[in-house]
């Protein structure tokens, strides 16, 4: 039997993690809601994203996203986490139609996944803001009617 046949413990860590990026509590400032499993063993990250805008009403986007996370010696940060994925944009009237758009992110978080970041998507980009963890709610979102 190879060494990479056997699983080890270290092999079936995963966790979750959430989170947000950007400056929440500030009018109309672009936050990113995470919702992550992180893979340690592999240096691996899958998930999702949500965009809003704070205290603007508009239709959140929902990002599957995939990345890495790997050690860094940018102090006081442990760790940097570098997330994308791609999302259909709809043009809103009067212009018509879509387009596959692209969202990716970096943070570079301590241990309690608290940091700095930045993130872009469809002619947005946003640097230098907060990076924040939170609880995972584990509940199912309840379905519309």
């Amino acid at each position: 039997m190879s060494q990479e046949s056997v699983n080890t413990d270290a092999e079936l860590l995963l966790y979750p993690v959430c989170g947000t990026i950007g400056s929440v509590g500030v009018p109309g400032a672009p936050i990113v809601k995470f919702s992550l499993l992180v893979d340690p063993f592999h240096h691996t990250v899958t998930g999702m994203v949500i965009i809003t805008q704070g205290g603007v009403v508009m239709k959140p986007i929902v990002v599957h996203v995939k990345g890495t996370i790997r050690p860094t010696r940018n102090k006081p940060y442990t760790q940097v986490v570098n997330i994308q994925g791609k999302y259909v944009h709809s043009f809103t009237p009067p212009a018509i139609g879509s387009v596959l758009a692209s969202f990716s992110a970096t943070m570079y978080i301590d241990n309690a996944w608290n940091g700095k970041g930045s993130f872009s998507y469809f002619r947005h980009s946003v640097e230098d803001v907060p990076v924040k963890r939170v609880p995972c709610i584990m509940e199912p979102a309840p379905l519309s009617e």
